[in-house]
């Protein structure tokens, strides 16, 4: 029960003021095993939503909070190696944006934040992949950015520029795209 140790921390802590969520899964998965895909959609869709929402009610009866998540660039595109992880990140990137309307909309005063960070050198990836940060780069960067009230966090300007490049890659072009050359096995 997630929420309910959620609420106890608050209880022991004397309140919340900012709600980080941090947790994912995912998996290269080109064969499309269901056993991983379904994992990642209990873990970064199901878990995500339980724990988003029982956060953004706390902040919206205490009237004021920020509610931030680690989505991912990979959000950005569908990517074939990993489909349920990229459209799980997708998912909660338009959750995200889904919580911000209703804050604003409704007056609630609860500030929502999207990191995105690219890839970060840690115990989750597998595989060694271009630009890779190191944690502490990217821990600083996702407190400066938090401590600003930021609504989007890109982690480094590199991935700024992917972003946008990505983003204006046509769909026929995309789909071509061996994301696997760029991958260390």
């Amino acid at each position: 029960d997630a929420p309910g140790r959620l609420q106890d921390l608050i209880n022991k802590l004397g309140g919340m003021d900012l709600y980080l969520h941090c947790s994912g899964y995912g998996r290269i998965n080109p064969d499309l095993d269901p056993s991983i895909d379904t994992k990642v959609v209990q873990t970064n869709i199901t878990g995500f939503v339980v724990m988003a929402n029982y956060a953004f009610r706390f902040f919206k009866e205490q009237n004021r909070g920020h509610l931030a998540a680690i989505t991912s660039i990979a959000g950005r595109r569908g990517t074939g190696l990993n489909a349920a992880y990229s459209s799980s990140k997708r998912f909660q990137m338009a959750y995200l944006s889904s919580l911000a309307q209703l804050s604003h909309n409704g007056k609630y005063n609860v500030r929502i934040t999207d990191i995105q960070p690219g890839s970060v050198k840690t115990d989750f990836l597998q595989h060694s992949y271009p630009m890779m940060m190191k944690t502490p780069y990217v821990a600083g960067k996702i407190v400066r950015g938090l401590c600003k009230g930021k609504r989007f966090i890109v982690i480094d300007w590199r991935y700024r520029i992917v972003a946008c490049v990505w983003h204006m890659i046509p769909h026929w072009i995309w789909e071509r795209i061996n994301l696997q050359a760029f991958v260390s096995w």
